[in-house]
């Protein structure tokens, strides 16, 4: 009996060893997509809006426990007029900041998993999507997505896609609940100096 319990410790422990070893190696994901069609937003204590210098600044006043410098330089790299990837954010009518929601419309590359989602002509790429921790809770992401689907259906894409790393839940729901659905995977390896992406998308 004390052998069969030392055995099934052993096991266990030496079970969740590799399974923190395959998390620093492997980072899995999920794609998921959804054809655009018409939406009716409803939300008037909500506004989403470009981000400008003026709100960025703002933010990384208010949120600079959240918001690095790094993270600072990213997103104002993405209010240069050439730049394909854009950022909104979600305001009230008090103009508190609720967080900030990207879309691309052109080549984007995927800094933490590696990889280039080239541009497409008919489907969107939703990426970056953070509510602040005092803020969360209010649909605030429900509201970012719904409202970035309304701004590709303005620009004439027919499809979305976003990724959602796995074990995420929140994102899982929201996306889902806005109708995107499973489409494939997207397994992400670094081991030393390799790094390596394999994308799959399901027919």
């Amino acid at each position: 009996m004390v052998d069969r319990y030392y055995s099934k410790v052993y096991f266990q422990n030496l079970y969740n060893l590799f399974q923190r070893i395959q998390k620093k190696i492997l980072r899995k994901h999920f794609l998921y997509k959804i054809r655009i069609t018409p939406l009716n937003i409803e939300e008037k204590d909500k506004f989403f809006i470009p981000l400008d210098i003026n709100i960025l600044n703002k933010m990384y006043e208010v949120f600079k426990e959240e918001l690095s410098e790094e993270k600072y330089m990213v997103l104002k790299s993405r209010l240069e007029e050439n730049s394909s990837d854009k950022t909104f954010v979600v305001l009230d009518k008090d103009e508190n900041i609720y967080g900030y929601y990207s879309m691309s419309f052109g080549n984007h590359f995927e800094k933490e998993m590696n990889f280039k989602i080239p541009k497409d002509e008919e489907r969107a790429y939703l990426f970056d999507s953070y509510t602040f921790k005092s803020m969360r809770g209010n649909s605030v992401q429900l509201f970012a997505i719904k409202s970035r689907l309304k701004i590709a259906e303005s620009k004439g894409y027919k499809f979305a896609t976003c990724i959602v790393m796995d074990g995420n839940i929140a994102s899982e729901k929201n996306v889902m609940k806005a109708g995107f659905e499973k489409a494939g995977t997207v397994n992400y390896y670094h081991f030393k100096k390799i790094k390596k992406t394999f994308i799959k998308e399901w027919d």
